[in-house]
């Protein structure tokens, strides 16, 4: 392969800048005044919204980080007393739901009137008023001043400034070798038209998290382009900066350890070999130290072993002592063992459903809520030949943290707990703007921009409903044209809407039903109504295969209904009053030791049981009405009818 880094700092550098426009008076001070203007103004509405009740109160890990921070901020500790659930409850008038706590031991220093004047030891959290948080600490330390001067605002003021010098930086990396306008508009594009925004009201490390690795490998990108034109000091404090910001983000989130690899690699093939070395020095000190200090706060080196639980409900030191062994639900997570594993004989089925749907699935997929990362990703395809030797690299460590991501959490690589698109993956998202191409158009900004809005619009406009109600995102009809993840049901954003998830329907055998939408209803005696004129797709969950259901479908007045389950759809006419009996062929997913279907239900017709029911006062509009019942023996097919029964009408 030829010296890819040779020919972009020589003649291929000249010809970008030679096909560029020249640059239009004050230009250069357009994007400047546009991030400072949008700062200005995030950073009002951070300070003026009132954080507990436009949030809507706690929503994924908020518990334990807004207490981290609070802890910080006001106690100068990382540690859980009940000072702290004094404040919680003062704040958000509710307990710290999901707060993650772990009982290790701490390092206490006191003082003493006799030789040798200061005592230290080791205390056991049993033995003490106070816990150790069970979460990363960087973000609470970091977000601590801003807390401080802003209280919770500071949270999401933290965030904005963040999320502000990530967008100035964007730009500046692409002015290199594009135009201020086109620097600018993909720049916005890359942040705005993606979920990325809706985790600025989350008081949670995403936005941090994002912010450094994005920092890291700016610092890294800008001195690999400009190759040798750096001074060797420069050059190193470049290198010690990426490898600090990314061992803080390592720490943070253990997924994000791989990214420290192209930086120390494309420093050695450069035989750069001492800057190499600082890096990966740097990186393994500053890491170390996180660790260190997790070990003096907690005893323990990692923050989500040992002696680790969640709570909900009831909370330690919320009563008389600390009620640490008798509250909460065990969350330790010692080693990958401990994770959720799937069956040996379903580790490569279930590795390639998950490749599918981290691309196009409906509700976690990379082309669905981060698309302009996919238009820079094609660009950077597109001109392949021209790709320099750092870009690949940085592909390379993308690639092999995410498939990490999908063999490590096969059933939670989107961040658990049904978030707004995937959460984990808001880590590796800014590796994806530094293998843009030089940008000569304003094209790939507008097709991003395009795209991006078309899927993600409607969630940045409402963010706080969105963060909450994640079960709401995928409404929208487009998002019905892409599939299911089946492998991760119990960490789809449906299971937030408690009513609605897991509701157990039938019996021998018992299976759950997920309605995904709001186009049906939970189940009655009878079985359970689609609405009128509508699509709706629920997931049924069994313990064990299922090939066929028998499908009954009842209406009292005429409509046409089609019911698919993966397999061959099938259409009825249901006459008025009547009913429909058929079997439907099922296809699903195997994952998490159970089998799940999509099961689709379309009707043409509807009506208001109170408009035609005497005495009714249900205002529902519905259209037919489902009754599913599991098919186990093959001989049971030839019991069912081909025909309607009941009323006129037939099965095709």
């Amino acid at each position: 392969m030829q010296d890819t880094e040779t020919l972009v700092s020589s003649s291929g550098s000249a010809a970008a800048a030679g096909s560029r426009p020249a640059p239009v008076p004050g230009a250069r001070r357009v994007p400047a005044l546009v991030v400072a203007a949008l700062v200005v103004a995030g950073a009002c509405a951070a300070l003026n919204l009132d954080v507990v009740r436009d949030g809507g109160g706690v929503k994924g890990d908020e518990a334990t980080y807004v207490s981290m921070a609070l802890s910080v901020a006001y106690d100068g500790d990382l540690l859980y007393t009940r000072r702290d659930l004094v404040r919680f409850y003062s704040l958000y008038h509710a307990g710290p739901e999901g707060l993650f706590l772990k009982r290790g031991s701490h390092l206490e220093i006191s003082l003493q009137a006799s030789w040798p004047f200061v005592r230290a030891g080791w205390v056991s959290s049993a033995e003490s008023r106070s816990l150790a948080f069970g979460k990363a600490f960087p973000y609470a330390v970091a977000a601590a001043p801003f807390v401080r001067l802003f209280g919770l605002n500071g949270l999401l003021l933290f965030n904005v400034v963040l999320l502000g010098g990530v967008f100035w930086l964007a730009i500046r990396f692409l002015m290199d070798r594009a135009d201020p306008i086109t620097s600018l508009a993909f720049a916005a594009a890359f942040i705005g038209a993606s979920i990325t925004p809706i985790y600025l009201v989350w008081l949670t490390p995403e936005i941090f998290n994002f912010a450094l690795v994005f920092f890291g490998y700016y610092l890294w990108g800008r001195h690999a382009r400009e190759n040798e034109t750096q001074p060797s000091r420069r050059r190193a404090w470049a290198a010690a900066g990426a490898a600090a910001l990314i061992a803080v983000a390592s720490f943070s989130k253990p997924l994000n350890l791989l990214l420290i690899g192209p930086p120390v690699v494309w420093y050695v093939l450069r035989r750069r070999f001492r800057t190499a070395a600082i890096a990966a020095g740097v990186f393994a000190v500053v890491l170390l130290a996180c660790i260190g200090t997790n070990v003096l706060v907690s005893g323990d080196a990692n923050y989500q072993g040992g002696d680790r639980k969640t709570f909900y409900g009831s909370f330690p030191f919320e009563g008389s002592g600390d009620r640490f062994g008798t509250v909460g639900s065990s969350m330790t997570t010692n080693s990958l063992d401990a994770l959720d594993r799937p069956e040996p004989n379903a580790f490569w089925p279930v590795l390639g459903h998950n490749l599918v749907y981290f691309f196009v699935g409906r509700h976690f997929g990379l082309a669905l809520y981060y698309f302009p990362g996919l238009v820079a990703l094609g660009l950077f395809l597109w001109n392949w030949r021209r790709a320099r030797l750092w870009q690949w690299l940085a592909l390379a460590a993308l690639a092999a943290s995410v498939l990490a991501t999908l063999v490590v959490l096969p059933f939670s690589w989107s961040g658990g707990g049904g978030p707004p698109g995937n959460r984990y993956f808001l880590n590796f998202y800014p590796v994806l703007f530094f293998l843009l191409p030089p940008l000569r158009s304003l094209a790939p900004a507008a097709v991003s921009w395009a795209a991006g809005t078309l899927l993600v619009g409607h969630v940045l406009v409402n963010p706080f409903i969105y963060a909450r109600q994640t079960w709401e995102i995928q409404a929208p009809r487009q998002f019905h044209l892409f599939p299911i993840e089946l492998t991760m049901v119990n960490d789809l954003p449906v299971m937030l809407n408690t009513a609605k998830a897991r509701v157990p329907y039938g019996h021998d055998p018992t299976v759950f039903l997920y309605f995904l939408d709001d186009n049906a209803y939970t189940p009655e005696p009878a079985g359970f109504w689609v609405a009128g004129r509508s699509h709706t797709e629920v997931i049924v969950r069994s313990d064990r295969p299922i090939p066929r259901f028998r499908v009954t479908l009842r209406s009292p007045i005429g409509t046409t209904v089609r019911v698919r389950m993966g397999g061959p759809a099938r259409t009825a006419v249901v006459g008025p009053g009547g009913q429909a009996l058929f079997v439907v062929h099922a296809r699903g997913v195997h994952s998490r030791w159970s089998e799940a279907y999509v099961l689709e239900v379309s009707c043409d017709n509807g009506f208001i049981p109170r408009l035609v029911e005497p005495g009714s006062t249900d205002n529902r509009f519905l259209g037919v009405q489902v009754t599913l019942a599991p098919m186990l023996d093959p001989s049971d097919v030839r019991s069912v009818p081909a025909t309607s029964a009941g009323g006129s009408g037939g099965v095709r």
